[in-house]
């Protein structure tokens, strides 16, 4: 989310989750923390706030801890390289969830995504194509992240990366995620989000049926 109006159309839409990136110069989502802080006031309680964000170093803890103060969401979802959360940040933020971005490439994701579950509240099933970082717009290996998802049960798997209105439903019936994770395939542009589009998409995403 870059816009008031993108949080209150997602939040009419029915979104369970708006992500919010903040310390990710390089994306076009990007946002300072005063305007994290902004649309994220606007957020209903009934609707979980996410911050996004890129572990750029070895010591997290100081980054984490100042961005958690000041936004107080209620998911962190992280991506990089060796992840993990300081126990000093787990103690002083219990009430956080964190979601470990995991890059979908070929089976050496399935190691990697059983240790991360072991250290993370969740894991974010992504495509990745240069870097660590997601948001490339791309589908991926969508029975690759299904046996991700069994692998680390009972720990939740988002799905990401090159999601749309057009298949969104093929993808919550081969993965079964617990949640669906758009961006790309709801803007015009970059960062600029379509209004009918994020309809469609929760529409189409809540219709599914996998009794």
């Amino acid at each position: 989310m870059r816009e008031e109006e993108d949080v209150l159309t997602a939040v009419r839409a029915g979104a369970d989750y708006l992500g919010f990136v903040v310390g990710v110069p390089s994306s076009p989502r990007n946002l300072s923390l005063e305007m994290a802080q902004r649309l994220m006031e606007r957020v209903p309680n009934c609707v979980s706030k996410v911050v996004v964000t890129v572990k750029t170093g070895p010591d997290i803890g100081e980054m984490l801890s100042f961005m958690l103060s000041a936004l107080g969401p209620d998911v962190v979802q992280l991506h990089g390289r060796k992840l993990s959360i300081p126990t000093s940040i787990r103690q002083s933020f219990a009430e956080v969830k964190f979601t470990g971005a995991l890059s979908i490439r070929d089976e050496s994701c399935l190691a990697e995504g059983l240790a991360l579950s072991k250290v993370f509240d969740g894991i974010h099933a992504d495509s990745c194509l240069n870097g660590p970082s997601g948001g490339t717009g791309n589908t991926h290996d969508w029975k690759l992240s299904a046996r991700v998802r069994d692998l680390i049960d009972p720990t939740p798997l988002t799905l990401a990366g090159g999601l749309s209105p057009d298949n969104v439903a093929k993808a919550i019936r081969v993965v079964r995620p617990f949640i669906v994770d758009v961006s790309t395939g709801v803007e015009r542009s970059p960062g600029v989000k379509d209004h009918d589009k994020i309809f469609e998409f929760v529409k189409r995403a809540k219709e599914v049926s996998l009794s």
